[in-house]
């Protein structure tokens, strides 16, 4: 794999981890799990103590309602301040995503220069396996290769053949000796 394309899978990469990051880790992991923001700290609460507060609400009998809100408490004293969503899970998605980055490129390059070592074009590594000998492999006969040709052929001559005989122009022995000719070119 040559650099550019080792930079721009990487950049593919470094994105889709950063949007799953930010989706599922830091929104759908935080609604579950709300500590699991506190990663972003340093830059949503930097000089103070960043909690999340619930609150149970009852508007009716048998309906129990459960809210989360992150706050923000300055270090001097001052008033806590509550923090939106976005401004938490932003960068604590950005975060988890660059985490989860690291092992998912060096699991694609590992993965891409085992499968480049191992693949069809690389006929020395398939040629070099112990114990396996790919001239008795049977080769292809698909369409165009001599051996379907040449079945092709020995048909056609062997419908000629069998029309000739009921119309007289050859008897069953001559028909029998020429289709034994034809078939020992197989």
């Amino acid at each position: 794999m040559d650099l550019k394309n080792l930079f721009w899978d990487a950049l593919k990469t470094l994105g889709i981890c950063i949007f799953f990051g930010i989706t599922l880790i830091s929104i759908a992991g935080g609604a579950v799990y709300p500590p699991i923001n506190i990663i972003a700290k340093p830059f949503v609460c930097p000089t103070g103590a960043m909690t999340y507060q619930q609150a149970n609400y009852n508007p009716s009998p048998g309906d129990n309602i459960t809210t989360t809100t992150w706050v923000c408490t300055d270090a001097s004293g001052g008033q806590p301040q509550e923090i939106g969503v976005f401004p938490i899970v932003l960068p604590a998605g950005a975060i988890d995503g660059f985490i989860v980055f690291l092992p998912v490129m060096l699991i694609r390059t590992f993965r891409s220069t085992r499968s480049a070592k191992y693949s069809p074009s690389n006929s020395n590594a398939m040629k070099s396996k112990p114990g396996i000998n790919y001239q008795n492999f049977p080769q292809p006969t698909g369409a165009g290769s001599p051996k379907v040709e040449e079945l092709k052929e020995v048909a056609g001559e062997l419908a000629k053949l069998k029309q000739l005989l009921p119309s007289g122009l050859i008897t069953q022995q001559d028909y029998n000796q020429k289709k034994a000719e034809i078939l020992t070119r197989l």
